[in-house]
């Protein structure tokens, strides 16, 4: 059984145009947002605490967490290298019920290892344009859930260009998510054991739009959404899932 989500002509055609503008413009407005200085994360786990530009220049290892973001306008580029966990904490973590945030930037990262590859919750924005969660050109892989979404009134939180391998429950979750959430040209191999693809639940989840998306492989349904108003499935393909 998939359920593919409600689409009514308007609201598809809405969050089309909308995705292609905003997708259009994003990298340049995200990444000159941020402060000019960079800062190089030599060890974990590491706390972010200011704006600013965040890179790795090798790949670096944890027993418990990873980054910490707590604080706005932020970009973090991975430069191609991976942080790596011994099978707990979470690799990138956003908890918004501590701090107020947007405007952040996670990219060219590798996330091994985790509970959680990346966990977003309480994030909450009043400016409707370019104030925005985004995650892109990231390889996730044996995590217990790759991407995990919960309790974020953010517009324009986009996840796109990333492959997310292996995880034991969920490629991708999301509950309770606001305002719009792209996810563009994401591709999720399952592990097959007991994992969702992308799990978008339950009601409350707004203005979903994927596209371009891939998922193979996973023992549950590839893509589920339930419950989601003004959602759009356009060029995806769901293939060799168990259920």
């Amino acid at each position: 059984m998939r359920r593919a989500g409600f689409s009514a002509p308007i609201s598809a055609l809405l969050l089309a145009l909308l995705a292609a503008s905003l997708l259009a413009v994003l990298p340049g407005v995200l990444r000159t947002s941020a402060a000019d200085g960079v800062t190089v994360i030599t060890s974990l786990p590491y706390s972010i605490t200011a704006p600013g530009v965040y890179v790795l220049e090798s790949d670096l290892y944890t027993a418990g967490n990873g980054i910490l973001v707590n604080s706005s306008n932020v970009v973090i580029r991975g430069l191609g290298h991976s942080i790596i966990g011994s099978g707990s904490g979470v690799g990138v973590l956003l908890d918004g019920s501590a701090h107020n945030l947007e405007n952040i930037t996670v990219e060219g990262l590798g996330i091994e290892g985790f509970e959680y590859g990346i966990h977003a919750s309480y994030i909450d924005s009043d400016n409707y344009l370019f104030t925005g969660i985004v995650f892109q050109d990231l390889n996730i892989s044996n995590c217990g859930t790759g991407i995990y979404l919960e309790e974020m009134d953010e517009y324009n939180l986009v996840i796109r260009d990333t492959v997310i391998t292996n995880s034991t429950y969920y490629g991708i979750y999301g509950e309770y998510v606001y305002g719009g959430t792209f996810i563009v040209n994401v591709t999720v191999r399952g592990s097959g054991v007991d994992d969702y693809g992308i799990y978008l639940y339950p009601e409350g989840y707004y203005g979903a739009y994927l596209y371009g998306c891939e998922v193979s492989g996973t023992y549950w349904e590839g893509i589920y959404l339930d419950d989601a108003e003004y959602a759009t499935i356009a060029n995806c393909w769901v293939h060799d899932t168990m259920d």
